[in-house]
C-alpha cells in the first residue's frame, strides 16, 4: 500500500489524500507524519550541530545529504526513510536530543535571520533623511529583533557564539543604533 491512501468518502479521481497514521517507534505514539513534522521543525531551527547529525543519520541510511538542501528535498527524504522502523526509531531520538539541547525552544539560529533585519533597518538611510512612519516601522523591528535575540539568548549558537555571528551582531547593533539616534 502506498504512503498515501484516498481520504475516508473522498472521490479517488479528485485526489484528495492524507497520510495513514501509523504508529511509530517514536516518544509518545507519534504517528509518522508527526514525527516527519517534528523533524522538519528542528531542521528549520538552523542548529547547524544538530542538522550536520540528521544528515549523518540519514547517510547512514542511504540518503544523500545534498538532498536536504533541495527544495522540499527533506521532506521527500524524510517521506521515504520513516518506512524503516530502526531510522524512525534514530529520527524520533534525533528530535528528543535536539529539544533536550535547546531547551525545547525552537527558536531560529539568529544567522538565518539576523543579517536580513540589519538590511531592512539599514536601507532607509542610504536615501535621505527618515521621517515618521518609516522611522516607526524601523522600531517596531528592532523591538521585535530584541525580543528574538533575547529569547534565543539561553541557546547554544549564542552561549558559544562563532565570529560568523559576532559579526552579525556587531552589524545589527549598529543598524538598532542608527535607528534609535533618530
Amino acid at each position: 500500500m502506498s504512503r498515501a491512501s484516498t481520504a475516508g468518502g473522498a472521490d479517488p479521481g479528485r485526489g484528495a489524500t492524507r497520510h495513514r497514521p501509523r504508529e511509530c517507534a517514536g516518544p509518545g505514539g507519534a504517528t509518522v507524519l508527526e514525527l516527519e513534522l517534528e523533524v522538519e521543525r528542528w531542521w528549520r531551527v538552523g542548529d547547524l550541530l544538530a542538522n550536520c547529525a540528521l544528515t549523518a543519520l540519514l547517510e547512514r541510511a542511504g540518503f544523500r545529504g545534498e538532498d536536504l538542501g533541495a527544495i522540499g528535498g527533506l521532506r521527500r527524504v524524510l517521506c521515504a526513510a520513516v518506512d524503516d522502523d530502526g531510522v524512525r526509531a534514530d529520527l524520533a531520538e534525533w528530535c528528543a536530543i535536539v529539544s533536550e539541547r535547546r531547551g525545547g525552544r525552537d527558536d531560529r539560529h539568529p544567522r538565518l535571520w539576523l543579517a536580513d533585519i540589519t538590511e531592512y533597518l539599514d536601507r532607509p538611510f542610504g536615501s535621505g533623511p527618515v521621517h515618521g512612519q518609516v522611522l516607526e516601522e524601523l522600531r517596531r523591528a528592532v523591538t521585535a529583533a530584541d525580543a528574538a535575540l533575547a529569547s534565543a539568548r539561553a541557546q547554544p549558537e549564542m552561549v558559544h557564539p562563532d565570529p560568523e555571528i559576532l559579526t552579525l551582531l556587531d552589524e545589527y547593533t549598529r543598524a538598532r543604533a542608527r535607528v534609535l539616534r533618530h
